[in-house]
């Protein structure tokens, strides 16, 4: 299976937009706190990607010529060269074939030169991204609420 990962903001601006559709479905949204993302945000969002310091920066994850979902760093903070990292595959046939594994190794080499630490908050219930993070190497920091708790990587 052949996986790559573009830059969103050169992709089409029909696909730019399709990635809400992306993260709002319901197989993607029960792995989020935030349960919707409006047209509105969702515009802010890729907005904030063309600009010189972005705070988001994001990739469309593409198996076999197929778009199947996302890994993107969000609130970035150059001053402290700090960001959080999300990703969802939305297409469940992908779920569980190691395609998490190699988007979150290619966001965390992306992120070398340019970061000292990458976060990431989980629910506590989802052993199989659980799992996955703790391989890649991030440890645990701080219970967010209840059913979520923070994660982090220190970069070289």
């Amino acid at each position: 299976m052949k996986i790559s990962f573009l830059n969103l903001i050169e992709l089409p601006r029909e696909t730019q937009l399709q990635c809400r559709d992306w993260r709002n479905s319901a197989n993607v949204v029960k792995y989020f706190d935030v349960k919707y993302i409006d047209q509105k945000l969702h515009l802010k969002w890729l907005k904030s990607m063309n600009k010189k310091n972005p705070k988001n920066i994001a990739f469309a994850i593409k198996a076999n010529e197929e778009f199947i979902g996302m890994v993107y760093l969000k609130n970035i903070n150059y001053k402290i060269k700090s960001a959080e990292i999300a990703i969802y595959v939305h297409k469940i046939d992908y779920k569980n074939k190691g395609i998490g594994f190699q988007a979150l190794n290619f966001i965390i080499n992306f992120s070398k030169n340019k970061f000292q630490e990458l976060y990431l908050t989980c629910f506590d219930d989802n052993l199989n991204a659980l799992n996955l993070y703790k391989k890649i190497g991030f440890t645990y920091q701080e219970k967010i609420n209840d059913k979520i708790s923070k994660y982090n990587l220190i970069l070289n």
